[in-house]
């Protein structure tokens, strides 16, 4: 049911870009937790080896969904905000890069690299 919710929030539920590759990193104190990434129409979301803590609800080395875990989409902001509505039209991970970096409620922050 929520991922059916994400379907609707993003015009464009694809997940691929056209010509950049899109690496949102996941940072605890400055620290790469880990990365998510989308190919193929999922979402990858895979641990640095050198992390040795888990986030919550995020047991495995590497996940692979059709839907961002809530871990990420929690952190998508409401579509009926107007400030945020025209990014919802672009790709969530850019959206998590940019209004999901930061949250007062999470200690990890969000960097997104876009490779050529």
């Amino acid at each position: 049911m929520f991922s059916n919710i994400l379907d609707k929030m993003f015009k464009k539920s694809n997940t691929s870009t056209d010509s950049q590759r899109l690496i949102l990193e996941v940072l605890l104190d400055k620290q790469l937790v880990g990365t998510l990434t989308a190919e193929d129409g999922y979402f990858i979301f895979t641990y640095n080896s050198d992390f040795i803590f888990k986030i919550k609800g995020i047991d495995e080395k590497e996940v692979k969904t059709k839907h961002l875990l809530p871990f990420f989409s929690t952190r998508i902001p409401s579509k009926s905000r107007p400030e945020v509505a025209e990014m919802l039209d672009d790709h969530p991970l850019r959206i998590l890069g940019s209004v999901g970096r930061k949250s007062a409620t999470s200690p990890y922050i969000f960097k997104l690299q876009e490779i050529a």
